[in-house]
C-alpha cells in the first residue's frame, strides 16, 4: 500500500495510506485539498494539495469527493439547531417550497 508523509497539526509527521486520503476538488474554483484520519490521535486533518499532487494521490488509491458548495465550511451546531426549529413550525416546509417554486 501507497503511503503518503503529511503533517497533523497535533502530532506532528504522520504516515498515512493513500486509501485513506480524500481529495477534495471545489467545483467554484482551482483550488483542491486533501483529508485524512490521523493515525495517531484519530482526528480528521485537512490540508490544502497542490495540482501537481493530486493525479499522484488518485492513481495510488485516494478517493475524490467533488465539493459544490461555495460556502466550504461545514454547518455550525446552531445553524442545525435553527433549521430544525423551523422544519417544526407548521406550514413552514411548503411555505419555503412555495417560495423556490414560485
Amino acid at each position: 500500500m501507497a503511503l503518503v508523509r503529511t503533517q497533523c497539526p497535533q502530532c506532528g509527521t504522520v504516515e498515512v495510506g493513500c486509501t485513506d486520503v480524500t481529495v477534495l476538488r471545489r467545483t467554484w474554483d482551482d483550488s483542491t485539498d486533501y483529508e485524512f484520519p490521523c493515525p495517531r490521535c484519530f482526528e480528521h486533518v485537512r490540508r490544502p494539495l497542490s495540482a501537481k499532487h493530486v493525479e499522484t494521490l488518485l492513481q495510488q488509491g485516494a478517493h475524490v469527493m467533488d465539493l459544490d458548495d461555495c460556502t466550504g465550511s461545514p454547518l455550525s451546531l446552531a445553524e442545525v439547531v435553527a433549521f430544525t426549529r423551523k422544519l417544526a413550525e407548521p406550514g413552514a416546509v411548503e411555505a419555503e417550497l412555495a417560495r423556490l417554486t414560485g
